[in-house]
């Protein structure tokens, strides 16, 4: 029975379509990022590509349309290539994001660790629905989120945060990317103490 199965028809030629549909798809996304940044040049190169390769995929599809396993393929590859798209864009990490924190308790010493890693940020102070709060604005790189997540939970664990996308920024602190210097100002600031 397997001698007599068209190999190509039902075996490489979805095989090639899921693998298309996961390029293409992640491309996509990535394309999306990339418009949202404002990154022209590499936004249409990979437009391009994607519709090029979308193309010879839903070729193959209108060739075989008797063949329900290329259905399957393409919709499997579409999902996958969300699912690795997505996986690319948080390894990316690129841009930066607007981190504004609110809270009721005193954010000295939330302010003070942003300055040892010399990030900058704004207090404001505001009233709540239960009282007066402090609002916290600081612009950070997009790789440094997980950690100033991490430092502000470690402040409050019930402290509400948001994070907003960036499209352009101008002036301002921001860390290092060195992180010898980092170090450097956490030993100077611990000698000075």
């Amino acid at each position: 029975m397997l001698s007599n199965i068209d190999w190509f028809a039902w075996v490489f030629l979805p095989l090639l379509i899921f693998f298309a549909r996961v390029v293409d798809v992640s491309i996509a996304t990535i394309r999306i990022l990339f418009l949202s940044k404002g990154i022209k040049g590499w936004t249409t190169v990979m437009a391009f590509f994607e519709i090029l390769i979308w193309l010879l995929a839903m070729t193959q599809i209108m060739q075989n349309l008797s063949n329900p396993v290329c259905y399957i393929a393409y919709a499997s590859g579409f999902a996958m290539g969300t699912l690795i798209g997505m996986i690319i864009e948080e390894k990316l990490a690129f841009g930066k994001v607007l981190v504004q924190v609110i809270s009721p308790l005193d954010v000295s010493p939330l302010i003070k660790r942003f300055e040892v890693d010399n990030i900058g940020v704004t207090k404001v102070r505001a009233e709540g629905v239960k009282g007066g709060v402090q609002i916290l604005y600081s612009v950070v790189d997009r790789s440094a989120l997980h950690s100033i997540k991490k430092c502000i939970l470690g402040f409050d664990p019930k402290a509400f945060y948001l994070v907003h996308e960036i499209k352009y920024s101008n002036k301002g602190i921001f860390s290092p990317k060195n992180p010898m210097r980092r170090i450097e100002r956490l030993r100077r600031l611990r000698k000075s103490k």
